[in-house]
């Protein structure tokens, strides 16, 4: 699999989509932590335009997540991707229950 690194946020997408268009029934989980202090967003965060502006103008990398959430922080953290199928009787579901299963 040929995946362009972008960012991880770009990344994650990227393996969403190829994983989404495979029809894949197991599941893909990697760790990875960021190069350099990073901002990540939810997709439907408030304000993210002006968020983005503000890390911008500061230097500080700032990238919108696939996901929902709030804003976070990262700098020497430890982030993880999990991609599986919705439909999965472990990992699927409704939100919530699957990242509940997937943490636990």
């Amino acid at each position: 699999m040929i995946v362009t690194l972008v960012n991880p946020m770009q990344r994650d997408r990227e393996l969403f989509e190829i994983f989404d268009s495979s029809q894949k029934t197991e599941h893909l989980l990697f760790f990875y932590t960021w190069d350099k202090p990073a901002i990540t967003l939810g997709k439907a965060q408030r304000g993210r335009d002006e968020l983005m502006a503000e890390a911008q103008s500061m230097g500080i990398d700032c990238f919108v997540r696939p996901t929902g959430g709030k804003a976070v922080c990262h700098g020497g953290d430890i982030c993880y991707t999990f991609i599986g199928a919705q439909a999965d009787a472990v990992y699927g579901g409704k939100l919530k229950e699957s990242f509940q299963a997937v943490n636990e």
